[in-house]
C-alpha cells in the first residue's frame, strides 16, 4: 500500500512538474509573439499575446514589461482620457515589474524608455513633442532613482540622460551628463545623446 501511494506522488508530481513547464513554455512563446509584432506595428495584438503571456506566468517581470509597453503603443494618437487610462494602466505593469525583479538590470533598463512614454503627452502621437505634466513627475523620479541606484554604471547614466534631454529636464540631464563624464570621459566626445 505504502509503495502504491509513493508512486501515486510521483506520478502527480511529475505531472505538475509538466504542466508547470508547458505553462511557462507556452508564456515565453506569447512574450515572443507580443515583441515581433511589436516589431511590425501589430500593437493591440502584441497587447493581447502580453496578457496571455502574464495570464500564465504572473511571476515574470519580463512580461509585465511588455504589457506596458503594448499599452502606451496602443495608446498613441487617441484621445487623451484613453491615453490617460491606458498609462496609468502601463504605469502599474511597470512597477509590478520592478517589484517581481528589483534587481534585473534588463527591466530596469528596457523601462526607460517606458517611462519617457509615459512622460509626454501621445494623445498627440509618440514625438514627444508635448510633455504631459502629470506623468513627468513620475517618470523624473524614476530616473533619479536610476541614476542613484547605477551611480557608477556609465551606460544607465547615458541611457538616463537621453531621455532627461528629450524632456527638457536640463538640469537633470546636465548632473547626468558630469557624472558621466567623471565616469568616462570618453563618451562625452562620441556620445550624441550627451552633447
Amino acid at each position: 500500500m505504502k509503495h502504491l501511494a509513493l508512486l501515486l506522488l510521483i506520478w502527480i508530481g511529475f505531472f505538475v512538474s509538466v504542466d508547470a513547464f508547458s505553462k511557462m513554455y507556452t508564456a515565453d512563446t506569447y512574450a515572443a509573439a507580443s515583441t515581433d509584432l511589436t516589431a511590425k506595428g501589430y500593437y493591440v495584438e502584441a497587447l493581447a499575446n502580453a496578457k496571455r503571456a502574464v495570464n500564465l506566468n504572473p511571476l515574470e517581470a519580463n512580461y509585465y514589461r511588455l504589457m506596458a509597453k503594448s499599452l502606451i503603443l496602443t495608446s498613441a494618437g487617441k484621445e487623451l482620457s484613453d491615453v490617460e487610462v491606458a498609462k496609468a494602466e502601463a504605469l502599474k505593469n511597470l512597477k509590478k515589474a520592478y517589484e517581481l525583479n528589483p534587481n534585473n538590470l534588463v527591466t530596469l533598463r528596457d523601462s526607460v524608455p517606458l517611462y519617457y512614454f509615459l512622460a509626454i503627452d501621445l494623445s498627440l502621437g509618440a514625438d514627444g513633442k508635448k510633455v504631459d505634466t502629470a506623468f513627468l513627475p513620475i517618470a523624473k523620479e524614476f530616473f533619479d532613482s536610476t541614476k542613484v541606484r547605477y551611480k557608477d554604471d556609465a551606460g544607465v547614466l547615458v541611457l538616463v540622460a537621453k531621455y532627461e534631454k528629450r524632456l527638457g529636464l536640463t538640469d537633470d540631464f546636465n548632473a547626468t551628463r558630469a557624472a558621466v563624464e567623471k565616469l568616462r570621459p570618453d563618451l562625452l566626445e562620441w556620445n550624441e545623446s550627451l552633447r
